[in-house]
Protein backbone atom coordinates (compact mmCIF):
# COMPACT_ATOMS: atom_id res chain seq x y z
CA UNK A 1 0.00 0.00 0.00
CA UNK A 2 1.27 3.77 -0.41
CA UNK A 3 2.33 5.37 1.96
CA UNK A 4 0.07 8.44 2.25
CA UNK A 5 -3.04 5.68 1.60
CA UNK A 6 -1.80 3.71 4.58
CA UNK A 7 -1.78 6.80 7.05
CA UNK A 8 -5.13 8.23 5.56
CA UNK A 9 -6.93 4.82 5.55
CA UNK A 10 -6.16 3.90 9.04
CA UNK A 11 -8.98 3.81 11.49
CA UNK A 12 -9.53 2.60 15.46
CA UNK A 13 -11.34 -0.05 15.68
CA UNK A 14 -13.51 -1.60 18.92
CA UNK A 15 -15.27 -4.42 17.27
CA UNK A 16 -15.11 -7.90 17.32
CA UNK A 17 -12.37 -10.06 16.17
CA UNK A 18 -11.85 -13.18 14.27
CA UNK A 19 -10.17 -15.77 16.48
CA UNK A 20 -7.58 -16.88 13.95
CA UNK A 21 -4.20 -16.75 15.84
CA UNK A 22 -1.90 -13.89 14.31
CA UNK A 23 1.33 -15.36 13.80
CA UNK A 24 4.67 -14.69 15.60
CA UNK A 25 6.21 -13.59 12.46
CA UNK A 26 3.76 -10.92 12.08
CA UNK A 27 3.58 -9.64 15.56
CA UNK A 28 7.64 -9.45 15.46
CA UNK A 29 6.96 -7.29 12.20
CA UNK A 30 5.06 -5.13 13.75
CA UNK A 31 7.08 -4.84 17.01
CA UNK A 32 9.96 -4.51 14.72
CA UNK A 33 8.27 -1.40 13.45
CA UNK A 34 7.57 0.15 17.07
CA UNK A 35 11.07 -0.10 17.84
CA UNK A 36 12.65 1.47 14.77
CA UNK A 37 10.68 4.79 16.09
CA UNK A 38 12.91 7.56 17.05
CA UNK A 39 13.53 8.40 20.63
CA UNK A 40 15.14 11.42 22.21
CA UNK A 41 18.83 11.35 22.32
CA UNK A 42 18.29 7.72 21.34
CA UNK A 43 17.65 6.71 25.26
CA UNK A 44 15.04 3.86 23.81
CA UNK A 45 13.02 4.14 26.81
CA UNK A 46 9.74 2.00 24.99
CA UNK A 47 9.99 -1.53 25.34
CA UNK A 48 7.34 -4.27 23.99
CA UNK A 49 5.39 -7.06 25.23
CA UNK A 50 3.36 -9.43 22.38
CA UNK A 51 0.82 -11.67 23.99
CA UNK A 52 -0.23 -14.80 21.70
CA UNK A 53 -0.90 -17.15 24.45
CA UNK A 54 -4.36 -17.55 25.03
CA UNK A 55 -3.55 -18.29 28.79
CA UNK A 56 -1.72 -15.42 29.73
CA UNK A 57 -3.57 -13.51 27.52
CA UNK A 58 -6.96 -14.58 29.17
CA UNK A 59 -5.44 -13.50 32.35
CA UNK A 60 -4.81 -10.00 31.02
CA UNK A 61 -8.32 -9.32 30.06
CA UNK A 62 -9.57 -10.48 33.36
CA UNK A 63 -7.96 -7.49 34.95
CA UNK A 64 -9.40 -5.36 32.52
CA UNK A 65 -12.58 -3.55 33.75
CA UNK A 66 -14.83 -2.62 32.10
CA UNK A 67 -13.41 -5.22 29.30
CA UNK A 68 -12.06 -4.03 26.42
CA UNK A 69 -10.74 -5.95 22.72
CA UNK A 70 -12.23 -9.35 25.06
CA UNK A 71 -12.16 -11.14 21.52
CA UNK A 72 -8.62 -10.18 20.32
CA UNK A 73 -6.08 -13.10 19.46
CA UNK A 74 -3.29 -11.50 20.39
CA UNK A 75 -1.98 -8.25 21.96
CA UNK A 76 1.02 -5.99 22.41
CA UNK A 77 1.79 -3.82 25.99
CA UNK A 78 3.77 -1.07 25.59
CA UNK A 79 5.94 -0.29 28.81
CA UNK A 80 8.57 2.85 29.05
CA UNK A 81 11.57 3.56 31.18
CA UNK A 82 12.39 7.11 32.88
CA UNK A 83 15.29 8.13 31.66
CA UNK A 84 16.69 11.03 31.72
CA UNK A 85 18.34 12.96 28.30
CA UNK A 86 18.84 16.16 27.37
CA UNK A 87 19.25 18.60 30.18
CA UNK A 88 17.87 16.11 32.17
CA UNK A 89 14.69 15.77 30.65
CA UNK A 90 13.09 12.87 29.71
CA UNK A 91 11.41 12.25 26.47
CA UNK A 92 9.65 8.78 27.61
CA UNK A 93 6.26 9.96 26.07
CA UNK A 94 6.81 11.17 23.09
CA UNK A 95 9.55 7.95 22.86
CA UNK A 96 6.30 5.25 23.44
CA UNK A 97 3.82 7.58 21.54
CA UNK A 98 5.95 7.75 17.77
CA UNK A 99 6.57 3.82 18.44
CA UNK A 100 2.77 3.65 19.59
CA UNK A 101 1.83 4.89 15.86
CA UNK A 102 4.32 2.79 14.06
CA UNK A 103 2.88 -0.40 15.43
CA UNK A 104 -0.68 0.79 14.38
CA UNK A 105 0.45 1.27 10.89
CA UNK A 106 2.16 -2.05 10.49
CA UNK A 107 -1.23 -3.34 11.94
CA UNK A 108 -3.30 -1.91 9.57
CA UNK A 109 -0.27 -3.15 6.53
CA UNK A 110 -0.75 -6.23 7.46
CA UNK A 111 -4.40 -6.39 7.25
CA UNK A 112 -5.27 -6.25 10.82
CA UNK A 113 -6.91 -4.02 13.36
CA UNK A 114 -6.48 -2.28 16.41
CA UNK A 115 -7.35 0.33 18.97
CA UNK A 116 -4.88 2.75 20.89
CA UNK A 117 -5.55 2.13 24.60
CA UNK A 118 -4.02 3.93 27.09
CA UNK A 119 -6.05 6.40 29.07
CA UNK A 120 -8.18 3.19 29.94
CA UNK A 121 -5.64 1.40 31.98
CA UNK A 122 -3.65 4.34 33.02
CA UNK A 123 -6.36 6.65 35.33
CA UNK A 124 -7.15 6.41 38.92
CA UNK A 125 -7.73 2.81 39.42
CA UNK A 126 -4.53 1.65 37.25
CA UNK A 127 -5.30 -1.37 36.00
CA UNK A 128 -2.01 -1.16 34.67
CA UNK A 129 -0.17 -2.53 37.49
CA UNK A 130 -2.38 -5.19 37.49
CA UNK A 131 -1.44 -6.01 33.50
CA UNK A 132 1.95 -5.70 34.74
CA UNK A 133 1.72 -7.92 36.96
CA UNK A 134 0.37 -10.71 35.40
CA UNK A 135 3.09 -10.34 32.83
CA UNK A 136 6.16 -10.03 35.57
CA UNK A 137 7.17 -6.52 34.43
CA UNK A 138 9.70 -4.55 36.75
CA UNK A 139 8.50 -1.64 39.02
CA UNK A 140 11.26 0.38 36.98
CA UNK A 141 9.19 -0.21 34.13
CA UNK A 142 5.79 1.36 33.81
CA UNK A 143 2.79 -0.56 31.16
CA UNK A 144 1.22 2.49 29.58
CA UNK A 145 -0.86 1.16 26.46
CA UNK A 146 -2.14 -2.00 25.41
CA UNK A 147 -2.56 -2.94 21.73
CA UNK A 148 -5.14 -5.45 20.28
CA UNK A 149 -3.92 -7.21 17.27
CA UNK A 150 -6.54 -9.44 15.37
CA UNK A 151 -8.60 -9.97 11.74
CA UNK A 152 -11.67 -7.74 12.41
CA UNK A 153 -15.23 -9.70 12.38
CA UNK A 154 -17.91 -7.29 11.80
CA UNK A 155 -16.90 -3.97 10.06
CA UNK A 156 -16.21 -0.79 11.59
CA UNK A 157 -17.69 1.80 12.33
CA UNK A 158 -16.69 5.26 10.17
CA UNK A 159 -14.11 7.34 11.34
CA UNK A 160 -15.80 10.62 13.22
CA UNK A 161 -15.11 13.61 10.49
CA UNK A 162 -11.31 14.67 10.86
CA UNK A 163 -11.53 18.89 10.92
CA UNK A 164 -10.61 20.80 7.91
CA UNK A 165 -6.89 21.04 6.80
CA UNK A 166 -7.54 24.96 6.92
CA UNK A 167 -8.75 25.12 10.87
CA UNK A 168 -5.45 22.71 11.64
CA UNK A 169 -2.49 24.13 9.66
CA UNK A 170 -1.13 26.60 7.62
CA UNK A 171 2.01 27.93 6.10
CA UNK A 172 4.43 30.16 7.44
CA UNK A 173 2.93 31.18 10.81
CA UNK A 174 -0.27 30.80 13.35
CA UNK A 175 -3.55 31.92 11.41
CA UNK A 176 -6.63 32.76 13.44
CA UNK A 177 -9.27 31.40 11.06
CA UNK A 178 -12.40 33.05 10.39
CA UNK A 179 -13.14 30.33 7.89
CA UNK A 180 -13.66 27.85 11.09
CA UNK A 181 -16.26 29.90 12.82
CA UNK A 182 -19.59 27.90 12.68
CA UNK A 183 -22.69 30.07 13.56
CA UNK A 184 -26.41 29.52 12.71
CA UNK A 185 -28.62 33.28 13.63
CA UNK A 186 -32.16 32.21 13.83
CA UNK A 187 -35.23 34.02 14.20
CA UNK A 188 -37.33 31.51 15.85
CA UNK A 189 -34.93 28.41 16.20
CA UNK A 190 -35.64 25.31 14.25
CA UNK A 191 -39.46 25.92 13.13
CA UNK A 192 -38.23 25.43 9.31
CA UNK A 193 -36.80 21.47 9.00
CA UNK A 194 -34.49 23.00 6.62
CA UNK A 195 -32.83 25.25 9.26
CA UNK A 196 -32.45 21.95 11.61
CA UNK A 197 -31.41 20.40 8.93
CA UNK A 198 -28.40 23.22 8.48
CA UNK A 199 -27.73 22.84 12.03
CA UNK A 200 -27.42 19.17 11.80
CA UNK A 201 -24.71 19.47 8.88
CA UNK A 202 -22.78 21.93 10.55
CA UNK A 203 -22.52 20.18 13.93
CA UNK A 204 -20.80 17.77 11.82
CA UNK A 205 -21.41 14.39 14.08
CA UNK A 206 -24.32 12.63 15.17
CA UNK A 207 -26.41 14.32 17.72
CA UNK A 208 -27.20 11.58 19.89
CA UNK A 209 -22.81 11.88 20.51
CA UNK A 210 -23.43 15.77 20.92
CA UNK A 211 -23.21 18.08 23.79
CA UNK A 212 -25.15 20.87 23.94
CA UNK A 213 -24.59 24.24 26.34
CA UNK A 214 -27.97 25.80 26.59
CA UNK A 215 -28.18 29.82 27.68
CA UNK A 216 -31.65 30.77 28.94
CA UNK A 217 -30.11 34.10 30.36
CA UNK A 218 -32.12 36.15 27.65
CA UNK A 219 -35.16 35.19 29.14
CA UNK A 220 -36.12 37.57 31.91
CA UNK A 221 -39.73 38.30 31.29
CA UNK A 222 -42.58 35.79 31.54
CA UNK A 223 -43.18 35.84 27.76
CA UNK A 224 -39.98 34.84 26.78
CA UNK A 225 -39.77 32.44 29.75
CA UNK A 226 -42.54 30.64 28.14
CA UNK A 227 -40.38 30.34 24.93
CA UNK A 228 -37.62 28.28 26.33
CA UNK A 229 -39.66 24.76 26.51
CA UNK A 230 -40.04 25.23 22.64
CA UNK A 231 -36.09 25.93 22.56
CA UNK A 232 -34.96 23.14 24.42
CA UNK A 233 -37.17 20.96 22.40
CA UNK A 234 -35.47 22.01 18.92
CA UNK A 235 -32.12 20.19 20.61
CA UNK A 236 -34.96 17.18 21.52
CA UNK A 237 -36.54 16.61 18.14
CA UNK A 238 -32.46 17.55 16.52
CA UNK A 239 -32.07 13.84 18.43
CA UNK A 240 -30.28 15.67 21.26
CA UNK A 241 -30.19 13.00 24.44
CA UNK A 242 -31.96 15.30 27.46
CA UNK A 243 -28.65 14.25 29.36
CA UNK A 244 -26.40 16.24 26.68
CA UNK A 245 -28.39 19.18 27.29
CA UNK A 246 -26.88 21.46 29.79
CA UNK A 247 -28.24 24.79 31.19
CA UNK A 248 -25.78 27.24 31.99
CA UNK A 249 -27.17 31.12 33.12
CA UNK A 250 -23.49 33.08 32.86
CA UNK A 251 -23.82 33.09 36.74
CA UNK A 252 -20.38 32.05 36.78
CA UNK A 253 -17.00 31.53 34.93
CA UNK A 254 -16.15 29.12 32.73
CA UNK A 255 -13.12 27.82 31.14
CA UNK A 256 -11.91 27.00 27.61
CA UNK A 257 -11.58 22.99 28.81
CA UNK A 258 -14.79 23.11 30.35
CA UNK A 259 -16.61 24.35 27.25
CA UNK A 260 -14.64 22.48 24.83
CA UNK A 261 -16.25 19.33 26.26
CA UNK A 262 -19.87 20.50 24.54
CA UNK A 263 -20.41 20.61 20.51
CA UNK A 264 -22.88 23.41 20.45
CA UNK A 265 -23.94 26.76 22.23
CA UNK A 266 -27.51 27.40 22.13
CA UNK A 267 -28.48 31.27 23.31
CA UNK A 268 -32.86 31.81 23.69
CA UNK A 269 -34.28 34.81 22.96
CA UNK A 270 -35.14 37.75 25.53
CA UNK A 271 -33.75 40.42 26.39
CA UNK A 272 -30.68 40.99 24.05
CA UNK A 273 -29.33 43.93 25.97
CA UNK A 274 -29.10 41.79 29.60
CA UNK A 275 -28.04 39.08 27.53
CA UNK A 276 -25.08 40.96 26.07
CA UNK A 277 -24.20 42.36 29.27
CA UNK A 278 -24.06 38.71 30.94
CA UNK A 279 -22.03 37.59 28.14
CA UNK A 280 -19.62 40.62 28.49
CA UNK A 281 -19.16 40.33 32.23
CA UNK A 282 -18.80 37.01 32.74
CA UNK A 283 -16.20 37.07 30.44
CA UNK A 284 -17.92 34.11 28.43
CA UNK A 285 -17.66 36.14 25.46
CA UNK A 286 -13.75 36.72 24.61
CA UNK A 287 -14.16 32.30 25.57
CA UNK A 288 -16.33 31.64 23.16
CA UNK A 289 -14.22 32.79 20.42
CA UNK A 290 -12.15 30.71 20.92
CA UNK A 291 -14.30 27.70 21.17
CA UNK A 292 -15.51 28.86 18.10
CA UNK A 293 -12.19 28.62 16.48
CA UNK A 294 -11.96 24.79 17.71
CA UNK A 295 -15.03 23.18 16.47
CA UNK A 296 -18.28 24.72 18.43
CA UNK A 297 -21.16 25.71 17.07
CA UNK A 298 -23.05 28.68 17.75
CA UNK A 299 -26.72 28.60 17.60
CA UNK A 300 -28.83 32.18 18.33
CA UNK A 301 -32.53 32.29 18.69
CA UNK A 302 -33.91 35.82 18.40
CA UNK A 303 -31.78 37.93 21.12
CA UNK A 304 -28.94 35.17 21.29
CA UNK A 305 -28.51 36.23 17.45
CA UNK A 306 -28.90 39.82 17.48
CA UNK A 307 -26.14 39.43 20.18
CA UNK A 308 -23.91 38.63 17.33
CA UNK A 309 -24.76 41.35 14.70
CA UNK A 310 -24.06 44.61 13.76
CA UNK A 311 -27.08 46.16 16.13
CA UNK A 312 -25.63 46.82 19.41
CA UNK A 313 -21.98 48.71 20.87
CA UNK A 314 -20.03 46.10 21.77
CA UNK A 315 -21.67 42.99 19.78
CA UNK A 316 -19.78 39.85 19.14
CA UNK A 317 -18.73 40.82 16.00
CA UNK A 318 -19.77 37.65 14.19
CA UNK A 319 -22.39 39.22 11.56
CA UNK A 320 -21.20 42.86 9.98
CA UNK A 321 -25.23 43.87 9.35
CA UNK A 322 -27.67 44.23 11.89
CA UNK A 323 -30.17 41.85 12.27
CA UNK A 324 -34.22 42.32 12.02
CA UNK A 325 -35.84 39.04 13.63
CA UNK A 326 -39.52 37.60 13.53
CA UNK A 327 -40.17 39.68 10.43
CA UNK A 328 -43.47 39.25 8.46
CA UNK A 329 -41.25 39.34 5.12
CA UNK A 330 -37.60 38.54 4.75
CA UNK A 331 -34.68 38.86 3.51
CA UNK A 332 -34.10 36.79 0.06
CA UNK A 333 -32.12 33.45 0.48
CA UNK A 334 -28.56 33.41 -0.69
CA UNK A 335 -25.32 34.89 0.10
CA UNK A 336 -24.66 37.80 1.68
CA UNK A 337 -21.72 40.39 1.27
CA UNK A 338 -19.14 41.43 3.73
CA UNK A 339 -19.79 44.85 3.83
CA UNK A 340 -22.72 44.89 6.71
CA UNK A 341 -24.39 47.84 4.81
CA UNK A 342 -27.96 46.10 4.92
CA UNK A 343 -30.26 45.22 7.62
CA UNK A 344 -31.08 41.62 7.31
CA UNK A 345 -34.17 40.73 8.15
CA UNK A 346 -35.70 36.85 9.22
CA UNK A 347 -39.02 35.73 9.08
CA UNK A 348 -39.44 32.56 11.94
CA UNK A 349 -38.60 30.31 9.36
CA UNK A 350 -35.40 31.96 7.89
CA UNK A 351 -31.75 32.04 9.37
CA UNK A 352 -28.53 32.99 8.59
CA UNK A 353 -25.51 30.65 8.27
CA UNK A 354 -21.68 31.84 8.84
CA UNK A 355 -19.81 29.04 8.20
CA UNK A 356 -16.48 28.27 5.67
CA UNK A 357 -15.96 32.38 6.08
CA UNK A 358 -18.88 32.99 4.34
CA UNK A 359 -22.55 34.04 4.81
CA UNK A 360 -25.81 32.66 3.77
CA UNK A 361 -29.19 33.27 4.27
CA UNK A 362 -31.24 30.17 4.48
CA UNK A 363 -35.09 29.66 4.45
Amino acid sequence: MDMMDLILSRKSYRGRYAPGPVPRAHLRQIMEAGLAAPSGCNKQTTSLIAVDDPEVLARLKAVIDPPIAQTAPAAICVLTQKILAYRDRCYQVQDYAAAIENMLLAIHALGYESCWYEGHITDEDRIDLKMAQVLGVPEDYRLVCFLPVGRAAQESRPSPPKKPFSERAWFNGFQKNPEAKKLLLTSAGFENPLVQACFLELLGKPPAEARALFIPTAAIDQDAKAVLPKCRNDLLQAGFLPEHITDFNLDRSMGLEELSAYDTVYFCGGSTEYLLDRVKHSGFGQLLDQALEQGLVYVGVSAGSIIAAGNLPGNLGYLPHRLAVHCGTGSPPGLLAGDGEETVRLTNAQAVKIAGGKMEIIG
